[in-house]
């Protein structure tokens, strides 16, 4: 996948959260169909509600966000015995790639605590112009406007999100979809070869030739690139990510974490734990590992090194100027 509609504009500028406002259904009347140019990220604070978009109908409930992009058809079906009372994100969208993979829309994600928080900020904040908020805002916007794509894994394209892929053969690029569709996924490479229709050893083989990598070593990437976007976004714990991601146990996980991360998940986490909103938009903005974009493939390792460095580096500075307990993380091996 080139990166042709790559530019020069900072994260912090490349989605503007230019309105928001909380609305309460009224009546039991049903909302007229309309189509709106901007993109629409409704937060359902309780209630409930059917929307119907370009004739599909989407349910969002207490909790959940739900996305509506730019130029389609939206409606509402109220629900008489729940009504709805949500929040209503409009946003302006100026990065081409993100505007282009947001074009679809998803099924609601449930905000948890952290992702709250980031919703709750721009709420807050969106009518603060001052540049320092305005780059927050920013940044939060779009790290979860890229949780759709995300933590859904819909990889629906012939191209790998993440590797730059034009010059492999096209065994190795279905491999590389099919991996990254299939992250929360347990396949052996016996099945993998038999849903994709090759000698899984002939797979192997060439994805190794062309990459410089075996196959584990590329789920592993994948699997640990999404523990640090949890860690980092949405601080998830360890034992529920590792859990998720098919690690047989929390040793694995860790030793696997510290092998392309460079530091303990527990450290990693720590350093989450302590950052205020600048840092995190700071390092959202700075983090080849947050730019959501397809790197070349002697790339990828680097990038959850540089994140790791970064976080070691924020834990030691705040351990020379804080007690202990100053940045101490909850514990994180307890379920969710």
């Amino acid at each position: 996948m080139s990166d042709t509609t790559a530019n020069n504009t900072s994260i912090t500028q490349k989605v503007k959260m230019y309105y928001a406002a909380t609305i309460k259904y009224r009546g039991n009347q049903y909302s007229v169909g309309y189509i709106k140019k901007e993109g629409l990220l409704l937060y359902a604070l309780s209630g409930s509600c059917v929307y119907v978009l370009n004739g599909k109908k989407y349910q969002l409930k207490a909790g959940e966000i739900m996305w509506s992009p730019p130029n389609v058809s939206i409606s509402t079906e109220p629900n008489e015995n729940d009504p709805i009372h949500y929040r209503n994100f409009r946003f302006e969208i100026n990065d081409p790639l993100l505007s282009e993979r947001l074009n679809n829309v998803f099924p609601p994600i449930k905000v948890d605590a952290s992702l709250k928080n980031m919703l709750d900020y721009i709420y807050d904040n969106w009518k603060d112009k001052s540049s320092d908020n305005q780059a927050i805002i920013s940044a939060f916007s779009y790290s979860i406007l890229n949780l759709f794509l995300l933590d859904q894994s819909r990889v629906k394209n012939d191209e790998s999100t993440f590797v730059i892929s034009d010059s492999f053969s096209p065994a190795t690029q279905k491999l590389l979809v099919f991996l990254e569709a299939n992250v929360h996924s347990s396949h052996t490479l016996e099945e993998t070869g038999q849903i994709l229709g090759y000698n899984p050893h002939y797979l192997s083989s060439i994805f190794s030739k062309e990459l410089g990598f075996t196959v584990r070593d590329y789920i592993n990437f994948l699997r640990i690139r999404i523990c640090v976007v949890n860690f980092f976004f949405w601080l998830l714990n360890i034992s529920a990510v590792s859990y998720r991601l098919h690690f047989n146990s929390i040793s694995h996980f860790s030793r696997t974490f510290k092998k392309y991360v460079g530091i303990p998940p527990s450290d990693f986490y720590k350093a989450c734990c302590s950052l205020s909103a600048d840092e995190r938009s700071a390092i959202i903005s700075s983090e080849p590992i947050f730019r959501y974009r397809a790197l070349p493939h002697d790339e990828l390792f680097d990038a959850l090194h540089h994140i790791g460095d970064t976080m070691k580096k924020i834990l030691i500075e705040k351990s020379k100027n804080s007690p202990p307990s100053a940045i101490e993380a909850p514990t994180i091996f307890d379920d969710i």
